[in-house]
């Protein structure tokens, strides 16, 4: 009798972990503001997140960042924990606090051990609802905030990652990072930020996602006492356009001095709330991924990084990227790849042992509260709703090879390219591309 593979054992003892906790789950509703609890009294480690709705859309492309600058310049000092008090509080407990602004979404997150829960609520509540915006902190959060994005202008990952947003959601706020350019962040001031504070930070804005050793009642009291002062605010999700790259196909080349090119290719995709298409092009993308590293790097040698994925937006795409120095015979590879895709069925047992890895990589990813939290989150605020994160697993097993096949012929199509390099190169790929 053939022995289980290592693999399948990890697999099915993480499956088994997963269903024998029986965690609950629960979204309820406290003075206006929806909260998310997944109780688990396995461990000490405790993650509370807030989430404000709307992202880019609702902020205002002029206004792009100014969650980012209000909620760093808040870990600088509250008006009950000035900036050294904070910091030193914090650092006691091993309290950690930080925020992230996404597309859809902006989130300050935190997590704390159970014994010290009440005190680092205290400051976490006070960071998100009474933020000083001291004149002092804000200029220089908006300092780093700008040198930040220098960097990333200078990173041609991140540069391409920019040129590519711009292109393919064009005429869209997507076009715009959520964290700011250098012109918006330098228009704001502490006024703004207290303004913006007092009419956008609402209880109707507002999402709570506690998941560790914290139930109902706890988080009511919680919430209630520390964002209860919140205006109440009215929320309606913004309706966003269509990308201007999902309509009609443009290109993008700039010239850069590098020892390789820079290619992305960004085409639509499903959103996380589609979940007959979404997963199985998230199946179907890491397949494709795991065959581009093969025929593109492995066989060819024509790279060192190549793959494909897709996004978790409310407009969403995936993604071709490859960096060579030899770019039209690595992108025609690709394509070449992705034509299998869309002619020929995935062979059952490449879907079988892929579904294996995914489960696998899936319930690792999962392993820690803070995690869990932020899955729950984007699957209520962006898919389909926060129980889609408990029957992720269960769905992805369910994904078949003719599932995978519809998708690619449906959306792997109309790949808008940005190539950041030599721009003789980028021409004579986009050239091959036109004429496949």
């Amino acid at each position: 009798m053939r022995r289980p593979s290592l693999l399948t054992l990890m697999v099915l003892c993480m499956v088994i972990f997963a269903a024998s906790t029986g965690l609950a789950v629960e979204k309820f509703s406290v003075d206006g503001i929806d909260v998310i609890v997944k109780y688990n009294p396995a461990n000490e480690i405790i993650a509370a997140h807030v989430y404000l709705k709307g992202g880019i859309a609702y902020c205002g492309t002029e206004r792009a960042g100014i969650e980012t600058i209000l909620y760093r310049s808040a870990l600088e000092g509250t008006e009950n924990y000035p900036k050294d008090k904070l910091r030193s509080e914090l650092a006691r407990m091993g309290t950690a606090i930080g925020s992230n602004a996404s597309n859809d979404y902006t989130s300050v997150t935190m997590q704390c051990l159970k014994r010290h829960l009440d005190i680092s609520w205290n400051i976490f509540a006070d960071v998100i609802a009474r933020p000083l915006c001291a004149e002092a902190d804000v200029k220089l959060v908006k300092e780093r905030q700008q040198n930040d994005i220098r960097q990333t202008y200078a990173d041609p990952d991140g540069y391409a990652r920019l040129l590519s947003d711009a292109l393919y959601y064009r005429g869209h706020p997507y076009a715009v990072s959520p964290t700011g350019t250098e012109e918006s962040i330098g228009a704001l001031n502490s006024a703004l930020l207290v303004e913006y504070l007092r009419q956008e930070v609402t209880k109707a804005r507002m999402l709570v996602v506690f998941v560790g050793d914290v139930d109902k009642a706890a988080a009511t009291r919680l919430v209630r006492d520390g964002l209860g002062s919140l205006p109440a605010g009215t929320y309606q999700a913004p309706v966003l356009p269509v990308p201007g790259g999902a309509t009609a196909v443009e290109h993008k080349v700039e010239a850069r001095e590098l020892p390789t090119n820079y290619v992305r290719g960004y085409f639509s995709a499903p959103s996380p709330d589609n979940v007959e298409d979404a997963l199985p092009m998230f199946v179907g993308l890491d397949i494709l991924r795991d065959r581009l590293f093969e025929e593109v790097r492995t066989k060819r040698n024509l790279t060192y990084a190549v793959s494909s994925s897709m996004a978790n937006r409310r407009n969403n795409y995936g993604l071709l990227y490859v960096t060579s120095g030899d770019i039209t015979q690595a992108v025609n590879v690709m394509l070449d790849e992705v034509a299998k895709m869309q002619n020929e069925t995935v062979p059952e047992k490449d879907l079988h042992d892929k579904i294996k890895v995914l489960t696998t990589e899936t319930l690792m990813g999962e392993q820690t509260n803070g995690s869990q939290a932020s899955t729950l989150a984007m699957q209520e605020l962006v898919g389909r709703g926060f129980e889609m994160a408990e029957q992720r697993i269960e769905l992805i097993q369910k994904v078949t090879s003719a599932e995978i096949q519809r998708v690619m012929k449906k959306y792997v199509n109309g790949t808008n390219f940005t190539v950041l390099g030599d721009t003789t190169a980028a021409q004579k790929m986009l050239d091959a591309v036109a004429v496949r």
